[in-house]
C-alpha cells in the first residue's frame, strides 16, 4: 500500500511540474522548438522506487542518464543512454554488507505529440545493464558482476527555456532482471530491479 502511494505521489508531482511550469514561463522563453533541431543531448537525475522480490533488501535507487536524442521525422527521436543507478540497502537487511548497482547501456525511440511549446512524448528502451550484485536473501544469491537484459517504458515532457536549453521531466517503468544459478526455492534463478523511475534533466538542442 506504502509503495502504491509513494508511485501515485511520483506521477502527480511531475504532472504538476509540467502544469506549473507551461503556466509561469512565458511564452517568449518557450521559443525554441523540436522542429528547430536536428539532436540534442540530456543529462537526467533520476529516483527508482523498487517493486518485485528484491524490493525489501533494496527499497530505492538513486542515479542518472547522459542521452543523446537524433529527430528523424521530428515527432520522432531515436535515443542512446548511458546512465548509472546505485540501490538503497534497507536497514533491516541481513546479513550487513549487501550491495547492487547498475550501469545501464539502452536505445529505443521517442515520439513527440508535438514539437512547439510544451512537448510530451511516449518511449520505449531496451538494452544491457551491467550489473554488479552482492545479494544473500535466502531464495536468490548473488557476488559477481554479470550482464543482464532490460527494458523501460514511460511518459515525460520537454519544456524549452531559452535558446537551445530545456527542461525534461520523465516517470517510467523499469523492468531491469537479474538471473543467477545458485538461486534457490523455486524462483529458477530469477531476481529483478523492477521498478518506477522518476527523472528532472536538462536538455541542449543541436542544429
Amino acid at each position: 500500500m506504502k509503495s502504491a502511494i509513494g508511485n501515485l505521489m511520483g506521477v502527480s508531482a511531475i504532472t504538476v511540474v509540467i502544469l506549473l511550469l507551461t503556466a509561469i514561463l512565458p511564452s517568449s522563453a518557450r521559443s525554441q522548438s523540436g522542429s528547430d533541431l536536428s539532436s540534442f543531448i540530456s543529462v537526467e537525475g533520476t529516483y527508482t522506487r523498487s517493486l518485485g522480490n528484491l524490493s525489501p533488501i533494496f527499497p530505492s535507487a538513486a542515479g542518472g542518464y547522459v542521452s543523446y536524442g537524433h529527430y528523424f521525422p521530428e515527432q520522432i527521436v531515436a535515443m542512446l543512454k548511458v546512465g548509472y543507478s546505485g540501490y538503497e540497502v534497507s536497514d533491516n537487511a541481513t546479513p550487513s554488507g549487501q550491495k547492487l548497482s547498475a550501469v545501464h547501456l539502452l536505445a529505443g525511440p521517442r515520439y513527440y505529440f508535438t514539437t512547439n511549446g510544451l512537448m510530451p512524448f511516449l518511449f520505449l528502451n531496451v538494452g544491457l545493464n551491467f550489473v554488479t550484485t552482492k545479494i544473500d536473501v535466502g531464495y536468490f544469491q548473488s557476488d559477481r558482476t554479470s550482464t543482464q537484459f532490460g527494458w523501460q517504458v514511460g511518459f515525460g515532457a520537454t519544456l524549452p527555456i531559452t535558446g537551445p536549453i530545456g527542461l525534461e521531466v520523465q516517470a517510467k517503468y523499469n523492468a531491469h532482471f537479474l538471473y543467477h544459478e545458485g538461486s534457490t526455492e523455486g524462483l529458477e534463478g530469477l531476481g529483478n530491479m523492477t521498478g518506477f523511475e522518476y527523472g528532472l534533466g536538462v536538455t541542449w538542442g543541436l542544429r
